[in-house]
């Protein structure tokens, strides 16, 4: 009876307040039958509670309504140049690992491989081509030698 009567004491302080009330009235009650048949009566309404209503989330007025194309396939981007052609200016005997390569058009690509070439070419045009991996491919007009490349300038 004690530790009912210590649980329902623990509960009281954050029930309601007429909850709280019919505690003290059943704790006054000197039968113990009735006492017990109060407090019975008192947990039976603390644990079926009257359902509340659930407030819904606020929806913010500034939302900003969604876009007509949500959720469909993103269109790819415009398609930007696959290859880059120039030609590079004087006679050009090759490259070597890191060395920088100066296009006529203002560009700079640095040899991004460990390979090397001797070539012996006057004015060789050249196209810088996008590989299948994201990388770009540098080939010389009058050989059959590429050689990978990163844009520097």
């Amino acid at each position: 009876m004690k530790t009912l009567l210590l649980a329902l004491a623990a509960l009281a302080p954050i029930t309601a307040p007429a909850q709280t009330e019919e505690a003290l009235r059943c704790r006054g009650l000197a039968d113990d039958r009735e006492r017990l048949a109060c407090f019975d009566r008192w947990a039976a309404g603390l644990a079926a509670p009257a359902a509340k209503p659930v407030a819904a989330p606020a929806t913010p007025a500034a939302a900003a309504p969604a876009p007509a194309d949500f959720g469909l396939p993103s269109k790819p981007a415009a398609p930007s140049a696959d290859r880059v052609e120039s030609h590079i200016d004087g006679l050009f005997e090759g490259w070597k690992k890191g060395q920088v390569i100066r296009l006529a058009n203002g560009q700079s690509w640095r040899v991004h491989e460990d390979s090397s070439a001797y070539l012996n070419l006057q004015s060789p045009r050249v196209t810088v081509r996008r590989n299948v991996f994201g990388g770009y491919l540098m080939e010389f007009e009058g050989s059959n030698k590429v050689v990978r490349v990163r844009r520097v300038e």
